[in-house]
C-alpha cells in the first residue's frame, strides 16, 4: 500500500507538470485551427451547461427581470454575441467591484505595507 503522503506528492508532480505543459502550449503561437481543435469539446461543453442553467431559470416559478444579477447576465451574453475582442475582460468587468480608493479604512486597515 503506497502512504497518502507519497500519493499526494505524485498528483502535485503531475498537475504541476500539466499545468507547464499548458502554459508551453499556449505561449506557443497557435493558429485559429489548433485552438478550435483544442478547445471546442470544453467551450461546447460550457455553453451547454450554460444554456441548460438558462433554461432552468426560465422554467422555474417567480420572476427575476428586477434582480440586478439577471441583467449583468444578459449584458455579458450581449458581449459574447458581439465579435469586437476582448470579451473576458469586458465579462470580468460587469461582475466585478469597482476600485475603491478608501477600501483599507472601509475595512479598518492602515496604509502602511507592515
Amino acid at each position: 500500500m503506497v502512504p497518502d503522503y507519497q500519493i499526494q506528492l505524485l498528483l502535485i508532480s503531475y498537475t504541476a507538470t500539466e499545468f507547464q505543459t499548458n502554459i508551453e502550449t499556449m505561449s506557443a503561437s497557435s493558429s485559429a485551427q489548433d485552438i478550435l481543435d483544442r478547445e471546442f469539446l470544453e467551450t461546447r461543453a460550457k455553453l451547454l451547461e450554460l444554456a441548460a442553467a438558462l433554461d432552468r431559470l426560465d422554467r422555474a416559478t417567480g420572476s427575476i427581470k428586477e434582480d440586478p444579477r439577471t441583467q449583468d447576465i444578459q449584458h455579458a451574453l450581449a458581449i459574447l454575441a458581439d465579435n469586437t475582442g476582448d470579451r473576458a475582460e469586458q465579462i470580468q468587468l460587469i461582475f466585478s467591484l469597482s476600485y475603491q480608493p478608501d477600501w483599507r479604512s472601509e475595512f479598518g486597515l492602515n496604509n502602511s505595507s507592515t
